[in-house]
């Protein structure tokens, strides 16, 4: 699942051009990867403040390990925190509560949907 808080704010979204006009893009929330460093798959886990976008690949929604988490034997260290740790890590930076004028999308994704 996939979860975004979009903000129209210039200091926390990424505006660029695209041929279909301006494309608005938040930024991550949480980047890296925490896999095998003997194949290259170790990038510094990092939180960005200010960021809001929560969106990760293969993470489920109570369980942390996820498809490409390293306790799934994968290479790759994929960070797999569950969407309720998300939705609950925001809402302990946002006051607890999302507000009036947000837009919150949670979207599941086809390995939540297969997988579990």
């Amino acid at each position: 699942m996939s979860v975004y808080r979009l903000l129209l704010t210039a200091d926390r979204l990424r505006v660029s051009p695209s041929r279909a006009g301006l494309r608005i893009t938040p930024c991550a929330a949480q980047t890296g990867l925490d896999g095998d460093a003997t194949s290259g798959f170790v990038v510094p886990v990092e939180k960005h403040a200010g960021c809001l976008g929560y969106g990760q690949g293969g993470a489920r929604v109570t369980h942390p390990v996820g498809p490409s988490n390293k306790l799934t034997g994968s290479a790759l260290g994929a960070l797999t925190v569950p969407v309720a740790t998300r939705i609950a890590n925001h809402l302990a930076i946002s006051c607890g509560q999302f507000k009036a004028d947000d837009i919150v999308l949670v979207m599941p994704a086809a390995t939540t949907c297969c997988s579990n």
